[in-house]
């Protein structure tokens, strides 16, 4: 049976398995004869590895008791991100087994009784058709770029073309494409795939109405001027303002949402906002769609969209708002410049500065919010930098990364060089010019940078790492090790970001996205084929661990966690998504996530 490599039903099943136990895995043998079943969610007993390309290791079975649907696999995983195949087999006893595509895969499992008992039967309607537009976009956009795909896949790319490479998005995720709220012709015009470009909306906005918060010396009105001294259009409107006036400016997408806004559309019939029109200035959208960058600005914007993407509706929070601006001061301190000092390949895009409009009583208007956000890729520095999450995308005509074809396209320009040397080489280089920094923040200076996939971006020399760059300080938080560092520093920290955390919450959330979401898929993508043991680069990153530990920390409690902990806790994201929660808003993070088997204790009992 011919299988291929489908990234919708990739991100889908691989969701599912993680967080519900109701399946078997199947091991396949040399012989091509079906092994023993594992127990559900047992990753300790050794998977039958086998190289030729696609070619099943195994199948994941799910059964309702009359029927059994099986997933192919290609490769097994101990960290969670499977390599899976289509098309799934539906079977029923004295049947003949039923080939099914992703969408008719989805459907049967969505009405596994031991699944949808779960939840609401009402949600799961709309949960499948959130995965099936999902699907629709990601090859709507493949097809698109149908052209670029040998260049995107295993030729270095810049910043921008990072950015718009990113097609699948979360790689474990049941709709990682879905966006509820924007139109066929929203996506082409704003979603990063289609590398669409379009100039920012402006308004006039009596000063009273709008609330800023910025870091010294990155006052709203300075930030402001930058952007205007980039476009004649705004520039000339900058001419024309009150001395009560300043300028504002506005997504595209948004300043739709905006008509729709009683509070917004209020100020305008007062006269209090006015809108103005178009500047003159391409943008194009970041991987994270609210984010924006143009290589004429110093800064990117991030702003409130009201469009849902995995689990949020994209507004910034009031308490986000202040977040750029709080770690700005942090920064300064003497404690964290001995950090900033200690790794000078490492850099913080500082948001120094946030905006939105705000009613009589100078609340902020959470669908206004923009973020100005460090652009230091321009003027060359673009080149050769990428986001974490392209660089571990798998290629949808074969399903290998764009981490491993680039691997392997440097060992045919060296012959000499063994693609499982050039994967742990680069792995340890990973480890430390990405992960060593981050480690160190949370556990010498209580710093908690929420590292996943898409807040890491790489500079490459050769292939290999050699700086990395944080983004989305809204995504930080301060351990309870922060106090005594900076409150010396700074008697009033984090008053109205909400954002310091407790120890067993900030271990939780710091080594879910730096470990499981980014380092664990970096493993995935590194020994898909099994040219390179997966136990092996397991043991790399215990033994990384462990010396750092050795080494001395303030703070031992996440590295402890790591090593020791039976169970890791992860990101529920397939029942977060199934459930319609928002994950912006909800109050008890934690409910949101799920244990998982902790791979670098689990490869200690072999």
């Amino acid at each position: 049976m011919p299988f291929v490599f489908d990234p919708s039903l990739n991100c889908f099943f691989n969701a599912l398995i993680r967080e519900w136990s109701g399946w078997h895995y199947r091991a396949v043998n040399s012989e091509d004869t079906i092994a023993p079943a594992l127990e559900p969610g047992n990753v300790s007993q050794p998977i039958a590895s086998n190289t030729r390309p696609m070619s099943l290791s195994g199948w994941f079975d799910i059964s309702d008791g009359q029927e059994t649907l099986s997933i192919p696999c290609m490769h097994f995983s101990s960290t969670g991100r499977h390599h899976l195949l289509s098309p799934c087999q539906l079977s029923s006893s004295g049947e003949p087994p039923l080939s099914l595509a992703f969408p008719a895969a989805l459907e049967w499992v969505m009405r596994n009784n031991t699944l949808s008992e779960k939840v609401n039967p009402e949600m799961v309607g709309p949960f499948i058709a959130r995965a099936l537009q999902s699907d629709y976009n990601l090859k709507e956009a493949m097809a698109f770029r149908q052209a670029d795909l040998p260049q995107l896949f295993s030729q270095p790319l810049s910043f921008p073309e990072a950015e718009s490479a990113l097609f699948t998005g979360h790689s474990i995720h049941p709709c990682p494409k879905a966006r509820d709220n924007f139109s066929q012709q929203d996506t082409l015009n704003y979603a990063p795939e289609f590398e669409g470009t379009f100039p920012l909306n402006w308004y006039r906005v009596k000063r009273n109405h709008l609330y800023t918060c910025a870091a010294q010396g990155f006052d709203y009105q300075h930030m402001l001027e930058e952007l205007i001294n980039t476009d004649a259009q705004v520039h000339h409107w900058a001419q024309t303002l009150a001395t009560d006036e300043t300028l504002f400016p506005c997504h595209p997408f948004q300043h739709q949402a905006w008509q729709s806004s009683m509070r917004i559309q209020t100020l305008i019939s007062q006269e209090q906002l006015c809108y103005l029109g178009q500047g003159d200035m391409p943008w194009s959208a970041t991987t994270s769609v609210r984010a924006i960058y143009s290589a004429q600005s110093p800064w990117m914007l991030k702003f409130s969209l009201s469009v849902k993407l995995t689990n949020s509706i994209r507004h910034l929070q009031p308490e986000e708002l202040v977040r750029g601006a709080e770690l700005c001061r942090v920064l300064q301190t003497p404690p964290a410049q001995e950090f900033i000092q200690r790794f000078p390949t490492f850099q913080v895009l500082n948001e120094p500065t946030a905006a939105s409009l705000c009613g009589n009583d100078g609340q902020p208007f959470e669908e206004s919010i923009v973020l100005w956000r460090e652009n230091p890729f321009i003027n060359g520095n673009q080149n050769n930098t990428e986001v974490l999450a392209t660089l571990l995308q798998d290629d949808p005509r074969s399903g290998e990364s764009r981490l491993e074809q680039c691997l392997k396209r440097r060992c045919t320009m060296t012959p000499a060089k063994r693609y499982l040397d050039i994967a742990h080489q680069w792995f340890d280089r990973y480890l430390n010019i990405a992960v060593k920094p981050l480690l160190i923040a949370q556990a010498d200076y209580g710093l908690l940078f929420g590292a996943h996939q898409q807040n890491i971006v790489l500079t490459l020399a050769d292939d290999m790492p050699i700086k990395m760059y944080f983004r989305d300080c809204q995504g930080t938080g301060f351990s309870q090790l922060s106090h005594e560092l900076y409150k010396p520093f700074l008697p009033d920290m984090a008053q109205s970001s909400g954002n310091v955390l407790e120890d067993t919450m900030a271990i939780r959330l710091f080594s879910y996205y730096l470990i499981i979401n980014a380092t664990f898929n970096v493993i995935s993508s590194l020994s898909r084929s099994g040219e390179v043991a997966e136990a092996d680069l397991i043991g790399q990153l215990r033994q990384f661990l462990t010396v750092i530990k050795e080494q001395g920390v303030r703070d031992t409690q996440c590295i402890d966690y790591l090593l020791h902990a039976p169970e890791l806790s992860a990101k529920g994201n397939f029942f977060v998504a199934l459930r319609q929660l928002n994950e912006n808003t909800e109050t008890d993070y934690l409910a949101m996530y799920h244990p998982m088997p902790n791979p670098l204790t689990q490869q200690n009992h072999h």
